[in-house]
């Protein structure tokens, strides 16, 4: 995943981990949701998908940094709407 915040709504894009190769973007919204599943694995959830994404480490740690990061963003996004 690569996470872009260029002070407008967030920008979240997947790549293949072994070419590099772009396969897509999620859009942001307010509706969207995080989740920790076991074995490293995590999902982003928006009303219309529901996007599985795995942690290629061994370790399954980037997963959860994945999912904290995300809902902080989202806890921010939120607060920067409300003001």
């Amino acid at each position: 995943l690569i996470l872009a915040d260029t002070g407008g709504a967030p920008r979240i894009f997947y790549v293949d981990p072994e070419s590099l190769e772009f396969k897509g973007a999620i859009p942001w919204s307010d509706d969207l949701d995080v989740e920790l599943m076991p074995g490293g694995h995590f999902r982003i959830l928006l009303p219309r998908r529901t996007y599985y994404l795995e942690d290629i480490a061994a370790s399954g740690s980037f997963a959860e940094l994945w999912v904290n990061t995300l809902l902080k963003l989202k806890m921010r996004q939120s607060f920067r709407a409300s003001q």
